[in-house]
């Protein structure tokens, strides 16, 4: 705020009009009020208050401050330039007093008048001649009350020393309101706010490294240290590669023995096989030797159809004489003794035809089964020379197999 001119009617000591140019003033710097007592001096500085809020400061009221001195006829007013908030304003307040009355004895009251100018294009405008709406205004852009203004712009009459006796929080607001600080207490609340977080941050980060510390103590078969440092990981990570280079060495032996052992479960699965088309053979054998005997047997029924063959001119003889019989052209005696011969006989004959059948198909299987003897003979022969290998290969496939489970407990878990 930055006062330009003032100017005083029938005010205080003031029986007429006094004007100062603050401006004047003002242009060699600071500027100095200086006058004997009742000067008047106070009275500029109350001058200047009542003109932005309507009151002056200590015990004096509004209603006291027309001069004594002044005519009756002339209204006591005061009249402020000043720049506040970047606006240049002009306030023009009168007291509310009484005065004589124009007609008649006694006096009459006038009402206390405001009215607020602002400067804008190089002509004055009414901004407002209500006084509350005024009172709003002025308040708004000096930014504190009448009293604040009074104990930090004015300070007269001894109220500096009751500023510097106000209490902390009393002063701690006007100072706020006064030089804006609330800027700044928003900056601090940031601050301690930040500080707040980022403890909160240090603690979660102490604890997280406090839990990865544990982990990696649990992992290395170590105690973790109470303040973990990268001196401590560093020496614990050298630990770690050096046990990690021996189970490496450790995990290729036991690969390999692994790999061994594979082998000769690969063998005993090969030798399993040829067990099993060893027992087949046997059983084929078996088989073929049972159909060799059927072989025989047929070979015999075979036998006795070739020396039974002779017969069959009989047999058609007797046919021939049963057809004589029947058209009556033969001896009945000498047929029915031929007859009886001849069904004796064809009795014997009709046995055997069966038989010439089955020893035709047992010829064939014969020569079939021998053919087939010989292969499962021969293969016998391999399988025998075979199974005389398999102690060895078993005894060594076991060998392998124990290695590669003494290999694989020497590797931790």
């Amino acid at each position: 705020m930055r006062p330009h001119h003032l100017r005083l009617t029938a005010f205080g000591p003031f029986a007429g009009t006094v004007e100062a140019d603050l401006d004047a003033l003002a242009a060699g710097g600071l500027f100095l009020l200086q006058g004997p007592t009742g000067a008047g001096k106070t009275t500029l500085l109350d001058a200047i208050c009542f003109a932005l809020f309507g009151s002056v400061p200590g015990e004096r009221g509004v209603r006291r401050l027309r001069s004594d001195h002044a005519e009756p006829g002339v209204r006591c007013e005061v009249a402020l330039e000043v720049t506040v908030a970047g606006r240049r304003l002009r306030v023009t307040r009168a007291p509310a007093h009484e005065r004589p009355k124009k007609r008649g004895s006694g006096t009459a009251t006038d009402p206390g008048q405001l009215r607020v100018e602002e400067l804008a294009g190089g002509r004055w405008t009414t901004w407002s001649t209500r006084p509350d709406e005024a009172g709003e205004l002025l308040a708004a852009l000096v930014g504190m009350s009448a009293e604040q203004f009074t104990q930090v712009v004015l300070l007269p009459q001894g109220d500096f020393a009751r500023f510097l006796h106000a209490g902390a929080t009393e002063r701690g607001a006007l100072l706020e309101r006064l030089f804006g600080t609330a800027r700044f207490a928003g900056v601090e609340e940031w601050l301690a706010e930040r500080r707040t977080g980022l403890a909160e941050q240090v603690t979660r980060g102490s604890h997280g490294l406090a839990a990865v510390a544990a982990r990696v103590a649990q992992e290395a078969g170590v105690e973790p240290p109470e303040h973990p440092d990268p001196a401590w990981y560093d020496a614990t990570l050298a630990d770690l590669d050096a046990r990690r280079v021996l189970l490496e060495a450790d995990a290729v032996a036991a690969a390999a023995a692994a790999e061994a052992a594979e082998e000769a479960h690969r063998t005993e699965l090969a030798r399993a096989e040829r067990q099993v088309r060893r027992a087949e053979a046997l059983g084929a054998l078996e088989a073929l030797t049972a159909g060799a005997e059927a072989a025989a047997e047929g070979r015999q029924l075979l036998g006795a159809a070739r020396r039974a063959a002779p017969l069959l001119p009989l047999l058609q003889r007797a046919d021939r004489t049963a057809a004589a019989v029947v058209t009556g052209a033969a001896d009945p005696v000498a047929l029915r003794t031929a007859a009886d011969v001849a069904r004796r006989r064809l009795g014997g004959l009709e046995g055997l035809v069966p038989q010439a059948d089955r020893l035709g198909q047992l010829e064939t299987a014969a020569a079939a089964a021998s053919t087939a003897r010989g292969a499962a003979a021969r293969r016998v022969a391999e399988l025998e020379t075979e199974q005389q290998e398999l102690p060895a290969q078993l005894a060594a496939a076991v060998a392998a197999r124990d290695d590669a489970d003494a290999a694989g407990r020497a590797v931790p878990a």
